[in-house]
């Protein structure tokens, strides 16, 4: 489907989310980004090619691509604020920034304390 119209954004993210699922990462992310001028895909491509980004390794662009994506995402959007935030703090314990782990975190209990393992997670940080 790439091959018969290439500027569709839509069929582009799909095709990352097969290549990501399928551990081809990096052709992923080269989709998401591709993907990401779409105004309705936006934000998911950014956060897709974050995970993609993590998935290799890239913790420094995950991280700034995750960014973006909280930036393209509305303010009453708390699923995927939280979502995104989330990967942050991941991304931040990685490269082992407990400090901006636990911001991210506590961005997130404010809103939901009991998202995923977010509470076990900040005691471990304290």
């Amino acid at each position: 489907r790439v091959d018969r119209d290439p500027a569709d954004a839509g069929v582009r993210f799909g095709l990352g989310i097969i290549l990501a699922r399928a551990g081809r990462h990096e052709e992923a992310i080269a989709e998401f980004q591709r993907s990401r001028a779409a105004p309705g895909l936006r934000a998911a491509a950014l956060y897709h090619a974050g995970l993609s980004f993590e998935a290799v390794g890239a913790h420094h662009l995950a991280e700034q691509t995750y960014r973006a994506a909280l930036q393209a995402l509305e303010e009453d959007d708390r699923f995927n604020l939280n979502a995104v935030r989330y990967r942050l703090g991941r991304v931040a314990e990685s490269v082992e920034d407990r400090e901006a782990a636990a911001a991210y975190y506590n961005e997130i209990a404010v809103d939901d304390y009991a998202y995923r393992d977010v509470a076990e997670r900040l005691r471990r940080l304290d």
